[in-house]
């Protein structure tokens, strides 16, 4: 029988009340600070941005450009 940690673990104990906990994930997005969010999301600090690549593929030096206009700089 294999041993796991897994169910003691609580990744979201050290993370500050004003910055974004992801929560989970489902087939169409996320759950961010008791939030249900469609799509895929930016997260930075505690800033939430809808983003508009779907898959991996969908990622273009275009779709990143959204960081260039980010300050301060990530």
């Amino acid at each position: 029988r294999a041993f796991s940690l897994y169910d003691q673990v609580n990744v979201l104990a050290g993370v500050p009340e004003d910055r974004i906990r992801i929560e989970g994930c489902t087939d169409i997005g996320f759950l961010a600070n008791g939030i249900q969010y469609e799509g895929s999301l930016i997260c930075i600090s505690n800033l939430i941005l809808s983003w508009s690549p779907k898959r991996l593929a969908d990622v273009t030096p275009d779709s990143l450009s959204i960081f260039q206009l980010l300050r301060p700089v990530p």
